[in-house]
Formats: structure tokens, sequence, C-alpha cells
């Protein structure tokens, strides 16, 4: 079990007793306070975790709770680019590539500038606002966005551009086409779209910190 270093007390006269007690990092320390558990919405029974481990759930949660929202815009966005004619694509893909090969320090302290603006013109309105897990999922769903549309962008590339249109020779009005003839074609990109999210989401650190 990991203590503190007893010469090195006993030297300088520090009683060991005043001291906090050394987890070693990963481990449960406790439970959230109840009067913070019920001003945050949390569970009562909310653990708390020693290190970098409350960062990673947090990180979890924040992959979790806007995959769908992530995953929807970037199809979107994907199928809205692939419709594009192919300068203006150029221009859009490559501006997605940013995200992508931006330093994640850079992002974050982007992000963290961007809703410290926001913010403040809020607050000069009447609307008081601070950063938590509502920025959080927000700044995920921002970096996690070009990961999505590269990933489904191929699949449309490769998808048979006749098959929609004899979707709807059948019968299929342009929504049951869109959602039972091209969405099955693309799911495998969607499915990518979203892993690659949800892993990122987990192992991000730095943006997740800044937000």
């Amino acid at each position: 079990e990991s203590c503190w270093h007893k010469p090195t007390l006993a030297r300088f006269g520090i009683d060991e007793a005043k001291l906090a007690r050394i987890l070693p990092s990963g481990s449960v320390a406790g439970k959230v306070l109840p009067e913070v558990a019920a001003q945050l919405g949390l569970s009562s029974n909310c653990l708390v975790c020693v290190g970098a481990q409350d960062q990673r759930c947090a990180s979890l949660g924040a992959g979790l709770s806007p995959g769908v929202v992530t995953v929807s815009l970037g199809t979107a966005a994907a199928v809205g680019i692939s419709a594009m004619k192919k300068w203006p694509r150029f221009v859009v893909m490559n501006t997605t590539y940013i995200p992508v090969v931006n330093p994640e320090i850079v992002t974050g302290v982007s992000m963290l500038l961007l809703f410290v603006v926001i913010r403040t013109f809020l607050s000069t309105i009447g609307i008081e606002t601070d950063m938590g897990i509502g920025t959080l999922i927000l700044a995920h769903i921002t970096f996690n966005l070009p990961y999505v549309i590269l990933s489904v962008s191929p699949k449309l590339r490769q998808m048979d551009k006749h098959i929609y249109e004899a979707a709807l020779d059948l019968g299929c009005n342009r929504y049951q086409a869109f959602f039972k003839v091209v969405i099955p074609e693309i799911m495998p990109g969607i499915m990518t779209g979203f892993l690659m999210a949800l892993t990122y989401s987990i192992d991000d650190f730095v943006i997740s910190y800044f937000t």
C-alpha cells in the first residue's frame, strides 16, 4: 500500500495523521457529497475516482451522450457534401480536415475562448451560464464530426447512385428511399464513424480539460 515517506515527514516535523490518505490512481476515493449531488443532478451513489480516471469517465459519458447527434449530423453533412459540385466539395472537404490535423491543445484553447465569448455575451443580456457537461458535449461533437464525415463519404462514393433513383421509380418517396435504401448501403461507414468518435472521446483529455 502506498504511504508517505516517513523519514521525510520526521525530518520536517509533519504529522502523518493530518495528511490525506494516499490512493493509487484509478481507485475509488468515496462518493459525491449529497448536497453536491443534489446541486449537479447526480445520483447520491456517484463514485469519485482518483487521478485521471474521473476524466476518463467524463470522456466516456461525453462520447456516449452525443454519439447519436454526432453520427446524425456527420451523416447528413456527408450526404450534403456528396451532392455538391466539384469545387465547393473540394473546399468543404479540405475545411473538414482542419480539426483532424489540428493539435488537440489548439482545438481545446479555441473552444475555451469561444465558450468564454459566448458566456460573456449571454451575461450582457441577463443570461448566466457556466461551462460544464453542456460545453463538454458540444466540444466533443465538434471535434468528432469530421471523423464521421470522413467515414461516411467513401461509402457514398462507392454506392450506386441508380439504387436511389430505382427506389423512387418503384414507388418510394424521398424519405423512404433514403432511410430504407441509402442508409443500409452506408451503414458500415456510419458505424465506423460512431466507433471512431466514441474512441476519440474516451481517449481525449486536453479538449475535455479546457471545456
